[in-house]
């Protein structure tokens, strides 16, 4: 009876083992390609959350998932091929009109508002999103 001997028998000779060819895949092989503009977006806040880690890790998670949301919500609304470092009020405003269209409560909106504050602040517009939670509509006492 043969048997393979796995150390000296080259794969595909008679006798020996076939193994299957490591190929890497297609795409390895074509050339590195750009982040296309529509994803743009969440692609530079995944890059923020993960080059800034701060607070609990169940923390981070939550607004990267939070800024993800606000950054589809952004291509619901209309707006399409910006980066983060292109927000302007407009596109907070915005967001805040959708919010307030799905009838979130003032404290998700609050919420909301405190991540996209920290996103300012990491882009270097710290002065985007007013500081008061009442100037969009989500006060302590607004419902």
């Amino acid at each position: 009876m043969n048997r393979p001997n796995d150390k000296n028998d080259v794969p595909g000779t008679a006798g020996g083992v076939r193994r299957p060819t490591l190929t890497p895949p297609a795409r390895s092989m074509q050339k590195c390609r750009t982040v296309p503009r529509r994803h743009q977006l969440e692609h530079d806040i995944r890059a923020m959350c993960r080059r800034n880690p701060q607070g609990p890790h169940i923390t981070q998670i939550d607004r990267k998932c939070t800024l993800l949301l606000c950054a589809a919500q952004l291509f619901q609304q209309g707006v399409q091929r910006k980066r983060a470092v292109n927000l302007n009020a407009d596109d907070i405003r915005t967001l805040v009109n959708a919010w307030h269209a799905e009838r979130l409560t003032a404290a998700t909106i609050r919420n909301r508002l405190s991540y996209l504050r920290w996103l300012a602040r990491k882009i270097g517009k710290p002065q985007l999103i007013a500081q008061s939670n009442r100037t969009y509509g989500a006060g302590r006492n607004t419902k």
